[in-house]
């Protein structure tokens, strides 16, 4: 039987020391098979899907976050109120967290990748967690897997500085793709 959103039943049952910290939810309209021959339509889907779980969830004062691809900030949607509006600030608005998947093997290419994202994060008050990669097959500039453990750490440092400076406390963070390969990263 499928549950409904609108429902959230666990929430209102749980105690406090098993209530969920947040709907965290990673949805991809660009990995359907359709998306080459539909994509406006696909991405206006989803912006629509953001909307609608967006009033659902947080009027209901529970929190919502999303994993976003890094090139969300070039699509156009239509928002709630029928005017266009870019994609990721209908997000940014639309969300407690942004983790965005800034996959890239420096922690300046990281920041380059997400500064659209941490502007709008700044003003809309939206968390900002930049994901790092551990193993990918796109390239060297994409992951950490050719440099290592230590070199990634160092990395990770500087782009905690970074971000702290440009956020503030706790509207920042690092979100690490691919738990078994970064434990296997070489020393």
């Amino acid at each position: 039987a499928k549950q409904k959103l609108e429902d959230l039943e666990y929430q209102k049952n749980a105690t406090p020391e098993t209530r969920l910290a947040s709907l965290h939810l990673d949805v991809e309209p660009h990995q359907l098979e359709e998306y080459g021959q539909n994509r406006d339509t696909l991405i206006q889907y989803y912006a629509d899907f953001v909307i609608s779980t967006s009033k659902t969830v947080r009027s209901q004062g529970e929190r919502l976050e999303w994993d976003i691809p890094c090139w969300v900030d070039g699509f156009e949607v239509t928002n709630e109120k029928g005017e266009k509006e870019a994609l990721l600030e209908l997000l940014a608005r639309n969300s407690d967290t942004l983790c965005l998947m800034s996959y890239r093997d420096t922690a300046t290419a990281v920041v380059e990748c997400a500064l659209k994202e941490l502007e709008l994060g700044k003003r809309f008050g939206c968390r900002i967690v930049l994901g790092v990669e551990t193993h990918s097959e796109e390239g060297d500039h994409v992951s950490f897997m050719e440099e290592g453990r230590e070199y990634m750490h160092r990395e990770g440092e500087k782009l905690y500085g970074d971000l702290k400076s440009r956020l503030g406390e706790d509207k920042y963070g690092i979100a690490i793709h691919y738990l078994d390969t970064w434990y296997k990263l070489k020393d």
